[in-house]
């Protein structure tokens, strides 16, 4: 899990979800929301997700948070 502020200077969290059929994503919230956000990843396995995501720079994190879809109340859209 890592926290990093978007341009507007709000304050994110972003983990790594290891779903069924080694589906990855990254899911954010923003601090005082309760939606929540996410991205396909592209890892072998949760455990090289979470290596990845530890490296990441914010940019890159603001990057991801970008092309994030909002997550409704059933599922992904």
């Amino acid at each position: 899990m890592r926290r990093f502020h978007d341009d507007s200077g709000v304050e994110w969290t972003v983990a790594v979800s290891a779903g069924s059929y080694g589906a990855i994503t990254l899911m954010f919230a923003a601090s005082g929301d309760s939606g929540v956000c996410w991205l396909a990843f592209e890892a072998d396995n949760a455990a090289e997700a979470q290596s990845m995501l530890a490296d990441f720079s914010d940019e890159e994190l603001r990057a991801r948070l970008e092309r994030a879809e909002w997550w409704r109340d059933e599922g992904p859209s």
